[in-house]
């Protein structure tokens, strides 16, 4: 078996395995989060247009799920994103990473405070103010990404997850609440 398989294999393993510890009521939607997010972070697509559409599945984890399970599958995540990366197409330097997975933090911290009725609206603002505002202005000033460039990811973000929050957030909410 290759290098790559086996780590992929582990990655699953132990986001399978530490839920069922950890989260005992809620073990299989954390897992179904966590390798979304996972999949989601390492592929080529993330990689080459920025397309975050693990901010939806991590935000509908915090509506259903709770907090520390969101946070855990970001954690998850951020410790495979690159090994599951080699097989998906999408290899990061490690202070992106870290940056990435604080910008998912704040998210779902700020999407945490929202109550029920403007969840949407918390969600879609917060996408927008943090990862796609806050965050572009720090990766501009502290790595010298071009500003220029972080603008048209940011918009092609927000389209896409805007997208993906009006049409499809009431079907993630229930595929992710009916694990429970």
């Amino acid at each position: 078996m290759k290098t790559g398989a086996k780590v992929l294999l582990t990655t699953i393993i132990v986001c399978m395995v530490l839920p069922m510890l950890l989260y005992p009521e809620t073990w299989k939607g954390v897992i179904l989060v966590s390798l979304i997010t996972i999949a989601s972070r390492s592929s080529s697509i993330y990689d080459n247009l920025k397309l975050e559409f693990h901010n939806v599945f991590l935000i509908a984890a915090v509506a259903t799920l709770g907090l520390s399970e969101a946070m855990y599958a970001i954690v998850m995540s951020t410790i495979f994103l690159n090994p599951a990366g080699k097989i998906l197409g999408n290899i990061q330097k490690i202070p992106w990473v870290i940056m990435d997975m604080i910008a998912l933090f704040c998210v779902v911290i700020a999407v945490s405070f929202a109550p029920p009725h403007l969840l949407y609206q918390f969600a879609l603002w917060s996408i927008i103010l943090i990862t796609n505002v806050l965050f572009s202005i720090i990766r501009n000033r502290v790595f010298f990404d071009p500003l220029d460039r972080r603008i048209a990811f940011g918009f092609f973000n927000t389209i896409g997850n805007y997208f993906l929050l009006t049409y499809y957030f009431s079907g993630i909410l229930s595929i992710v609440a009916n694990t429970i």
